[in-house]
């Protein structure tokens, strides 16, 4: 009998464990993001793609997103315009392009990275897509196809808004 009290106990154990364990890995998929306050935030991930930077008549670069073998991953805020003012829109983006060996990677050198930052309003001079050099990069593999990417950067061309993201993604459909 004390068998069957020691059997059940350990297995209740076992199962409560692992039901926790799940439970605080889909809150932590609940809370994952960072957006400011005076917009709105959206994350992409794009399978099968690559980012391919070009460039327009005038010499300034944009994205091209195409079919490839690589992952894109696509940052967007947008800043909640202000009603009965003209031209007030304003958009940031972080487009990252990863390898299948870069889902799990630390660096300061962000030149291993494909990234572009782009700031998207009517600021005369001040907008336009440019390549982040600056910052400190980590994916991190959660569970299966789950990762977590914390991304802090800084270009220096152009004032923004967004200067990390933190989300948690995945590449299963």
């Amino acid at each position: 009998m004390r068998f069957f009290i020691l059997l059940f106990s350990v297995i209740t154990l076992v199962s409560c464990k692992v039901k926790n364990e799940v439970i605080r890995f889909q809150d932590e998929l609940e809370i994952g993001g960072y957006c400011p306050d005076d917009g709105t935030c959206t994350f992409s991930v794009l399978s099968q793609k690559v980012l391919k930077v070009k460039k327009d008549n005038l010499g300034a670069i944009y994205p091209a997103i195409a079919e490839g073998n690589k992952i894109v991953l696509k940052f967007e805020y947008s800043r909640n315009e202000k009603p009965n003012v003209a031209d007030a829109s304003y958009k940031e983006q972080v487009f990252i392009e990863l390898s299948v060996d870069q889902l799990e990677i630390e660096t300061e050198v962000l030149k291993q990275v494909n990234i572009l930052f782009a700031r998207l309003c009517y600021c005369k001079g001040q907008t336009g897509y440019y390549r982040v050099r600056t910052g400190k990069l980590a994916i991190k593999k959660l569970l299966g196809e789950t990762y977590n990417i914390s991304l802090k950067f800084e270009v220096t061309e152009v004032p923004q808004v967004v200067t990390q993201i933190e989300q948690i993604f995945s590449l299963s459909s």
